[in-house]
């Protein structure tokens, strides 16, 4: 299995779109928009290829066979006492791919351009606290849990807390 990294740009908006659309279908409880909002909105894929052109968040996919199988998105803050920090989040890889190091793959991807083309010194993230396969590959990464955040979402009548995270870039 061939898996390219890499920034996607607006050429991937479709794409993205698609793999979006499953992920908020697939892991309702992991994003705090719902799939029911994502379809009502107008122009969704010139929306998204206008984000993806955006110089203030970066999203990496992974591709296989030209299909992205997983991405995650990096948001860079804009305030001057913010900007040694950004933030993780939208991170996903469609279920035929799990448990073959695509996320991580991703986040290595996404960690190199941040050592190489910004400030960044704080990676921030969160995390549902049940999903203990992705807090085990942060942690391997480098990331350390700081904070639970209880009820930090509610789904369907059920609460979900979540870890927050971070990783200090080590520069070399």
């Amino acid at each position: 299995m061939v898996v390219q990294t890499r920034i996607l740009t607006a050429e991937d908006a479709s794409a993205y779109w698609k793999l979006r659309l499953e992920a908020l279908q697939e892991s309702p409880e992991s994003f705090a928009t719902s799939y029911e909002e994502a379809v009502m909105r107008e122009n969704p894929v010139q929306r998204v290829a206008d984000i993806l052109s955006s110089n203030s968040a970066k999203t990496f996919g992974a591709f296989q066979d030209g299909e992205l199988i997983g991405n995650i998105i990096v948001s860079f803050q804009t305030m001057p006492k913010l900007q040694h920090k950004a933030s993780i989040f939208g991170v996903y890889v469609t279920p035929s791919a799990r448990g073959k190091g695509i996320a991580e793959a991703i986040m290595q991807t996404l960690i190199s351009y941040i050592e190489q083309n910004s400030e960044v010194e704080v990676l921030d993230l969160t995390v549902v606290s049940t999903n203990v396969p992705a807090i085990r590959l942060y942690e391997k990464i480098g990331f350390v849990k700081w904070g639970l955040e209880e009820k930090s979402m509610k789904n369907n009548d059920r609460f979900i807390d979540e870890w927050h995270m971070n990783l200090f870039i080590q520069r070399r």
